[in-house]
């Protein structure tokens, strides 16, 4: 067989990817993939939304976006938020309340797994205090 590098750069990234994802898997409980210990709590409100796909959302209202929308003439602040497609993002915190309801545990269930998965360590809250 032919010396192919293209194919040899392609078997060095699936290396380099299992190794970083041998790596990660062993720091569970130490640190979580972004470095940061574990015992960090995360606060996180899952809300499902009311349209027709009714989607889950996980918003994280105390980590700012530190951006302002205007919505309806109004600022709002913006918090992190994430979802299973297109995962973080910036979420408008009062507009999104406001198109959703709380998501039970069965319908976020995987969203958190998958939270839990990139290394949050999650407390979870109904609301903002």
């Amino acid at each position: 067989m032919d010396y192919d590098p293209k194919q040899e750069n392609i078997n060095g990234l699936l290396e380099f990817i299992d190794y970083i994802q041998d790596s990660a898997a062993s720091q569970i409980g130490e640190e979580n993939v972004f470095g940061f210990p574990n015992t960090m709590k995360t606060k996180v409100i899952f809300r499902k939304f009311k349209d027709v796909n009714q989607d889950v959302i996980a918003l994280f209202p105390e980590e700012s976006d530190h951006g302002i929308v205007k919505h309806n003439l109004i600022p709002q602040k913006l918090c992190k938020s994430y979802m299973r497609l297109g995962q973080h993002s910036s979420a408008d915190y009062q507009f999104v309340i406001s198109v959703s309801v709380p998501a039970k545990l069965q319908e976020y269930r995987e969203l958190k797994k998958e939270l839990e998965d990139c290394g949050y360590n999650l407390e979870i809250i109904k609301k903002i205090s």
